[in-house]
């Protein structure tokens, strides 16, 4: 992805939604190890244990049970949200959370992978150049996951204010 200081911008954004419910912070299965390095590493009062830091969340897929993970809440905040502005494993934050204000949604019966425009402040400060580029680490970390991490991610609520701005046909 190209550099653009997400982390800076969001420190002086006054939203109060991110990061909060009704919001997930999705957490695949190749993220969790870096995670829990990173709470070793910071001596955060969390566990490095993944049931400490991660809730098994479950969706229907033709009627079929699909588990995915996501970040804890507490008090309806990311638990790893400190002062409402500030991520402390922003080096290591889920693939979710670091491509926000993008996201995706990939169908399965069509093989065919949605990208969305988020309704964020940062929106209008952001450069083309970082969209193209995060799209294309969307497709690479895509590929990466399995079929039902895909599944149930893409079967979670989605804001309405979200625009597609891009559609990725034959994705897998």
């Amino acid at each position: 992805m190209e550099k653009f200081d997400f982390f800076k911008t969001c420190k002086k954004c006054k939203d109060e939604e991110c990061c909060r419910e009704p919001y997930y912070a999705f957490v695949a299965e190749n993220e969790i190890e870096r995670i829990r390095n990173k709470i070793k590493e910071l001596k955060l009062k969390i566990s490095d244990k993944s049931e400490d830091f991660i809730d098994i969340e479950v969706v229907y897929y033709e009627d079929e049970p699909l588990k995915f993970k996501v970040i804890k809440k507490i008090n309806k905040d990311c638990i790893f949200l400190e002062n409402r502005r500030y991520c402390r494993i922003n080096e290591v934050k889920p693939f979710d959370c670091k491509i926000w204000p993008l996201t995706y949604d990939y169908f399965p019966k069509e093989n065919k992978l949605v990208i969305y425009l988020g309704d964020c402040p940062l929106t209008k400060k952001m450069p083309k150049s970082w969209i193209e580029s995060t799209i294309e680490e969307i497709k690479k970390e895509l590929k990466k996951r399995t079929k039902e991490e895909l599944i149930s991610y893409s079967i979670l609520d989605r804001d309405e204010t979200l625009k597609i701005i891009k559609e990725i046909p034959n994705f897998l």
